[in-house]
């Protein structure tokens, strides 16, 4: 696969999953063992914050990106891009895990804290 290709030695510890037919417990299960999370789809993201895993997120479209921005202090990879720049972030990410998993945990505090204001107000209208 082109990604285990472009990030060099490290493409031994990559596992592209599909998760059809796995369930919901087993999928945060994978996500919360993985070094880090390089995710397309918003809910594993979501999910991957959840479980405390450093991720590189790809957004594909304007509204993933939003999301990130607003929602978190995470920079999302935005298509179309460089294969140095996700081997770059991918390193970084192995590099300082126990980092970035306190900013999961973090970021993870704050999005739930923002939710809840988000709530109130829809409760207030």
């Amino acid at each position: 696969n082109k990604i285990s290709e472009q990030v060099g030695n490290a493409a031994d510890r990559i596992k592209v999953l599909d998760v059809r037919g796995i369930s919901l417990h087993k999928i945060f299960m994978l996500l919360h063992g993985a070094d880090a999370v390089i995710c397309m789809r918003l809910h594993c993201g979501i999910l991957s914050v959840m479980a405390e895993t450093p991720i590189i997120p790809i957004s594909y479209m304007k509204k993933v990106e939003n999301f990130w921005s607003d929602f978190t202090d995470i920079k999302s990879l935005n298509l179309p891009f460089s294969y140095n720049e996700l081997r770059e972030r991918l390193k970084e990410a192995l590099n300082s895990a126990e980092t970035l998993k306190s900013r999961m945990r973090a970021i993870r505090h704050a999005s739930y804290q923002k939710a809840l204001r988000y709530f109130d107000l829809i409760k207030r209208y």
